[in-house]
C-alpha cells in the first residue's frame, strides 16, 4: 500500500499533468480561434470592398446616365427656343416687308426686293447654321445615352 505522501505526491502529479495538458490545449483552442477570426476578418474585409466597389460603380453609372439625359433634354429645350425666336424674327422681318412694299412704287419694290434676296440669303444661312447645330445635338446624346 502506499503511504499518504506518496499518494499526495502522485496526486500533485497528476494535477500537474492535467495542468500543462489544460494548458496546452488552452493555447492550441486559442490559436485555432485567432485563425479563424483573421480568416473571417480578411473574407469579411474582401466582401465589404467588393460590396463597395459595385456601390460606386453603379452609382457612377446612375449618375452618367441621369446627366446625359439632363443634358439631352436641356439641349433639346435650347434648340426648340432658337427654332422658335428664328420663327418669331423671320415672321416680323416678312411683317414689316409686307407692309412696306404695299407703300412703294416700282423703282423702291425693286430695291427692296434686292434687300429682301440678301435678307433671304442670310436667313438661310442662319437656319442652316440651326440644323447643323440639331443634327449635332442629336448624334451627340444618342452616344451618352
Amino acid at each position: 500500500m502506499q503511504t499518504s505522501v506518496e499518494q499526495s505526491d502522485l496526486t500533485g502529479h497528476h494535477l500537474d499533468e492535467l495542468r500543462k495538458l489544460f494548458a496546452r490545449e488552452h493555447a492550441q483552442f486559442s490559436a485555432q480561434l485567432e485563425h479563424r477570426l483573421d480568416s473571417f476578418y480578411k473574407q469579411t474585409a474582401s466582401c465589404l470592398d467588393s460590396l463597395a466597389e459595385k456601390i460606386i460603380q453603379h452609382f457612377s453609372e446612375e449618375l452618367s446616365a441621369r446627366s446625359s439625359q439632363a443634358l439631352t433634354a436641356l439641349m433639346a429645350d435650347w434648340a426648340e427656343q432658337n427654332r422658335a425666336l428664328v420663327d418669331a424674327e423671320c415672321n416680323r422681318a416678312l411683317d414689316q416687308f409686307s407692309a412696306r412694299l404695299q407703300r412703294l412704287s416700282d423703282a423702291q419694290v425693286e430695291s427692296y426686293r434686292k434687300e429682301m434676296q440678301s435678307l433671304s440669303s442670310n436667313l438661310k444661312n442662319r437656319l442652316r447654321g440651326v440644323a447643323h447645330a440639331l443634327q449635332d445635338i442629336g448624334p451627340a446624346s444618342h452616344h451618352h445615352t
